[in-house]
């Protein structure tokens, strides 16, 4: 009688742009982003979600009309390790909350509405096995007093 002895292994290939989404949505005085895996494999991504201009993962888009708004200020970031990353399983998300205040002082947003849209992409990504690709979310109404 034989035996079959198998080996699993993990295996996880460079993600393409289809392979995570991103999205933006309004609670309250809040900006939530959420990047999903939406592939059928692994997909590696840096957890920080720091907006950091330099180091950071995120990077917000606001525009009033025809006008693109400048990023007027910057939060301190810290350099990426290997555990600032997070392994999505197919389907599996991960987020985090902004308020809404500190994108208003950041990018110098007075009354009135405004199309916000938010991008990952991670430049420190391929020397910790992460997803490299960039991905932007679709516009976000975000109306301000």
């Amino acid at each position: 009688m034989r035996r079959l002895c198998g080996l699993m292994f993990l295996l996880t290939f460079p993600a393409l742009a289809d392979d995570i989404d991103i999205s933006l949505h309004q609670r309250g005085e809040q900006l939530a982003v959420e990047i999903r895996n939406v592939s059928h494999g692994i997909v590696v991504i840096n957890h920080d979600m720091s907006s950091e201009p330099l180091l950071g993962q995120l990077s917000f888009r606001v525009t009033r009309g025809a006008e693109e708004l400048s990023l007027r200020g910057h939060m301190n970031s810290n350099l990426p390790t290997a555990k600032s990353y997070v392994a999505l399983l197919p389907g599996q998300y991960f987020g985090g909350v902004f308020d809404l205040d500190l994108l208003e002082k950041l990018y110098g947003m007075t009354a009135g509405c405004y199309s916000v849209q938010v991008r990952y992409s991670d430049g420190k990504a391929l020397e910790f096995g992460g997803y490299a690709g960039a991905v932007m979310s679709e516009p976000l109404k975000v109306c301000v007093r």
